[in-house]
């Protein structure tokens, strides 16, 4: 079934080179809809396809002014987080990127992902199907 589920994003962890990233637990193909602020925590929403089985997912994080390094993949979204001591200029500003396809550099998405990207496309055009008026 297709639906949109919400993950909330855990602490950031930080690999050999000082990178970054977080890891989430979503279904096989999902596709991230938006980040945001839910009850005052950063969570990501995703398109999903709940029978495809769990898999890993990488999600960079990077600070406004932090140099990119071009692993990141592809853009999901901004976050502004309000200073809590309210000092103006004082907000933090995250910037949210999806590692599993980088549609910017079609060309290095894997086979696999290619496959599953595919197939995902389709199952999105045949559920617009009864959409389509004829």
């Amino acid at each position: 079934m297709r639906t949109i589920f919400k993950y909330k994003l855990p602490v950031a962890e930080r690999d050999v080179d000082g990178e970054a990233f977080m890891t989430l637990n979503v279904h096989r193909g999902s596709s991230p809809w938006h980040v945001g602020i839910a009850n005052d925590e950063i969570c990501i929403w995703f398109l999903v396809d709940s029978s495809k089985p769990i898999v890993e997912r990488v999600i960079y994080v990077r600070g406004t002014g932090k140099p990119l390094t071009g692993i990141e993949g592809a853009y999901i979204g901004t976050v502004i987080v309000p200073d809590p001591t309210h000092k103006p200029g004082h907000d933090m500003v995250w910037h949210y990127f999806d590692q599993q396809f980088d549609f910017h550099n079609p060309f290095e998405v894997s086979v696999t992902n290619a496959v599953e990207l595919q197939e995902w496309e389709e199952g999105i055009l045949n559920d617009l199907d009864p959409l389509i008026p004829t």
